[in-house]
């Protein structure tokens, strides 16, 4: 697993940015990137979150929140809340995903 994890493709985070009105997307992996693609890995985290347009209109980014561990969970969530803690000129943070039920 550590060299050979999975990553999410730069197509997924174009189509999604297009055809779907989301603002984050978790997953219980260490990164977007794989590590054995690490150029993909790359090109996949602009896709998400660079600055795009599409139509002439501009898209908004889909901020990732990667490591989520969401297991313990037997419902589907209601609302979802994340909160970073911030730092000033970070380009990330660790973050606390706090989610209900009803």
């Amino acid at each position: 697993y550590t060299l050979h994890n999975p990553g999410i493709a730069s197509e997924v985070g174009e189509w999604l940015r297009k055809y779907r009105q989301i603002k984050m997307i978790g997953f219980d992996f260490i990164s977007l990137s794989s590590y054995a693609n690490r150029e993909l890995g790359r090109m996949a985290h602009k896709t998400f979150l660079a600055k795009m347009e599409f139509n002439g209109q501009p898209m908004e980014p889909i901020l990732i929140i990667e490591d989520m561990d969401l297991s313990k969970l037997n419902k589907s969530l209601k609302k979802v809340i994340v909160s970073p803690l911030r730092f000033q000129f970070s380009d990330g943070s660790p973050v606390t995903v706090t989610g209900w039920i009803n």
